[in-house]
C-alpha cells in the first residue's frame, strides 16, 4: 500500500489538530457541569442583542459588583438617600407622588436636592412603566416587591463605586460566595487573588477577572431561542428581586451556566 506524500500527511494533521482543538472547547465546561456544586446567583438582567451570535439575554449579578466584597463604612447618610431618591425616581418614570414617598421615608426636600425641578403628582402616570410593571397598587401606593427592588438597587448603586484592592484589570481572582439556604442567592465573602483551600462546606469560589467596576465570570451571556425571549424579557422585568443563575462550579473554580429562574419559571442554558 502506497505511503501518502508528505504534502497529504500535514493536511491530514492539520484537519486532526483543528477537529481536536473544536472538541476539546467545550470539555471544560462539560467536566464542571458533571463535577461542580449548585451555586445560585441573584441577577441584574440587561438587554443587548448580538446580531453576530444571535438573540441572548446579558446578565451581570450581585456577585459581580467588587463592592459586595469591600463593604465600605465611609458611605454617609446622605449618600445612602441620594441613592434611593435616584432609583425612586427612575422607578417612578420621574412622577413621585406623596404616598409613595412616604413609603420609603422621603421627603420632598430630599427629591428636590437631585433634582430642583421636580414637583408631586397625586397619582402616578397610569401610562408610564411603573403601571405595566405593576409596581404600584390600584391605591397608587408602591407594592411590597416594588420598595424591596428600589432598596436593593441603591444599594448595589452605592456598590458600583470602585473599591480599592490589590488587583489591577485583568487580574484573575477568586469571588468567595457563601449559602443564605436552599434556593437563595449566595452571599459575597471574600475576594483573593489565589484559589483558596479552606473553604467551608457552604462555601464555593468563583473563578472570576477582575475590573473595578465588575468582576466577570463568563456567565454573562444566556442564550436564548427567538421564539423564548420575549417571554424571558417579560418575566424578567416583572421580577427584578426573584431572578435567579443556577450555575455549577467545579473545585477549580470554573462555572458554568445551568438555568434561569425567574417568577416561579426555569430555562435551561442552551
Amino acid at each position: 500500500m502506497a505511503m501518502p506524500s508528505k504534502r497529504a500527511l500535514a493536511f491530514w494533521l492539520a484537519v486532526a489538530a483543528q477537529v481536536a482543538v473544536l472538541v476539546a472547547v467545550p470539555l471544560p465546561k462539560v467536566v464542571t457541569l458533571r463535577t461542580g456544586c449548585t451555586v445560585f446567583l441573584q441577577v441584574a438582567p440587561v438587554d443587548p442583542y448580538n446580531v453576530l451570535s444571535g438573540y441572548y439575554v446579558a446578565l451581570s449579578y450581585d456577585a459581580s459588583l467588587p463592592g459586595a466584597y469591600f463593604p465600605s463604612a465611609k458611605v454617609s447618610p446622605e449618600e445612602t438617600t441620594q441613592a434611593l431618591v435616584r432609583q425612586y425616581m427612575s422607578l417612578m418614570s420621574f412622577s413621585p407622588t406623596s404616598a409613595t414617598l412616604e413609603q420609603l421615608g422621603l421627603t420632598l426636600e430630599d427629591l428636590e436636592r437631585e433634582y430642583p425641578r421636580v414637583h408631586l403628582h397625586d397619582r402616578p402616570d397610569t401610562g408610564s412603566l411603573v403601571r405595566v410593571n405593576h409596581l404600584v397598587d390600584r391605591d397608587g401606593r408602591l407594592t411590597t416587591a416594588a420598595v424591596e427592588q428600589i432598596h436593593a438597587e441603591a444599594q448595589r448603586s452605592l456598590m458600583r463605586k470602585p473599591p480599592k484592592t490589590p488587583f489591577r484589570d485583568g487580574d484573575i481572582v477568586y469571588a468567595v460566595l457563601e449559602s443564605a439556604g436552599d434556593g437563595k442567592p449566595w452571599r459575597p465573602v471574600r475576594l483573593v487573588g489565589e484559589l483558596p483551600r479552606d473553604l467551608a462546606p457552604s462555601q464555593a469560589a468563583l473563578r472570576a477577572r477582575f475590573f473595578p467596576w465588575q468582576l466577570r465570570f463568563g456567565l454573562e451571556e444566556f442564550y436564548i431561542p427567538e421564539v423564548e425571549r420575549g417571554d424571558l424579557e417579560r418575566a424578567l422585568t416583572e421580577n427584578r428581586r426573584d431572578a435567579l443563575a443556577e450555575v455549577r462550579v467545579d473545585k477549580s473554580g470554573h462555572s458554568a451556566l445551568v438555568a434561569l429562574h425567574v417568577g416561579g419559571r426555569v430555562w435551561r442554558a442552551r
